[in-house]
């Protein structure tokens, strides 16, 4: 995709929070992560960092995509990363664990 299709990440990064959907849009969005042009790049066109670093939180409750969540959330600040955790009410033991363990990465 040359230019970003905003209806198309914001679907994607929706989907992060979906159990069923969760490992495809994780893998979507870390593919070719190091490069320029990259999907996650395009969708922070269209959606807030904030929000992709949430739901990718939440895509933690799918244990195969949390390889993907790990290298979605590299891209951005540990504090940031942080402090958005912290918001969530409720956050469950796969979120726990998984953003435990991407700290201690």
């Amino acid at each position: 995709m040359k230019m970003a299709d905003c209806d198309y990440w914001k679907n994607a990064v929706a989907k992060l929070r979906n159990n069923n959907e969760c490992n495809w849009a994780s893998q979507v969005l870390s593919t070719s992560i190091n490069e320029k042009g990259s999907n996650l790049n395009e969708a922070l066109k269209c959606v807030s960092v904030e929000e992709i670093i949430e739901n990718a939180i939440f895509a933690y409750e799918d244990w195969d995509a949390q390889p993907y969540c790990d290298e979605i959330l590299w891209c951005f600040e540990k504090q940031k990363i942080a402090e958005i955790f912290k918001q969530i009410e409720n956050p469950s033991k796969n979120m726990k664990k998984g953003i435990s363990r991407f700290f201690e990465l």
